[in-house]
């Protein structure tokens, strides 16, 4: 097998254990699963596996945690932290390597809001208001679609302040989506939508969630945007 074979093998395989992941926090989030931990959600046999899956789903591992007010065990600590240390964040993006560090940013925050100590939560200072919109709003609603783990109840960050103030681009990027068929940044838009809430709405983003719920399928990571969209949208935190 080449080196390209193998590459492709291994990013299939990651990509697999965070479907796995996200699996069980859709789970979770529905209450299926009142027991739920990170450690026994990921398959610890494959350790580099299961440290590449907690990346990739980023703080949303987490989401049960953060919206639920499940405990945090430590081994999900230990687990969060391995997984920083084993995919530093400027071999995520070479090309946007800002939004790694975003992500970095909020798994630090989700950690310490749930009483881990020492970790570095300032926001990166490069990072202000209209990050990304200068080139116009559908490349503005791509790079807010990959930071969509930051519409999250109780998160304060200068993109926050971008969603509420242009709410009518998010529904412009939400309705190119779905005619693109595109159904994952259709998902992680809206739930940036229903993150800035109150604005008036051309849409109607109860419908936008269940038609992408119904036309998902089998993707655990639009479903996971899908449900955590429609947990702000009721205002419940189960």
């Amino acid at each position: 097998m080449s080196q390209l074979d193998t590459e492709q093998t291994t990013r299939a395989n990651f990509a697999a254990l965070a479907d796995a992941l996200a699996e069980n926090v859709v789970r979770a989030l529905r209450g299926m699963d009142d027991a739920y931990t990170l450690s026994a959600a990921v398959d610890v046999t494959d350790e580099k596996g299961a440290l590449a899956a907690v990346r990739v789903l980023g703080v949303d591992a987490l989401a049960p945690h953060l919206l639920s007010g499940r405990r945090l065990d430590r081994a999900d600590v230990e687990l969060v932290l391995a997984g920083l240390r084993a995919f530093p964040s400027l071999s995520l993006d070479r090309e946007l390597p800002a939004i790694p560090r975003v992500r970095d940013w909020l798994t630090s925050w989700a950690l310490a809001s749930m009483g881990v100590a020492g970790l570095d939560t300032d926001w990166p200072a490069e990072i202000g208001p209209g990050f990304g919109r200068q080139p116009g709003w559908a490349s503005w609603c791509t790079v807010m679609a990959r930071l969509s783990t930051l519409a999250l109840p109780g998160v304060h960050c200068p993109l926050h302040e971008d969603a509420r103030r242009f709410p009518a681009d998010l529904e412009r990027g939400i309705a190119r989506s779905i005619l693109r068929r595109d159904h994952r940044t259709a998902a992680r838009l809206a739930r940036w939508r229903a993150f800035g809430g109150g604005a008036k709405s051309e849409l109607s983003l109860t419908s936008v969630l269940r038609h992408l719920e119904l036309v998902a399928g089998n993707d655990p990571r639009v479903l996971l945007d899908v449900v955590v969209a429609t947990r702000m949208v009721e205002g419940i935190r189960r």
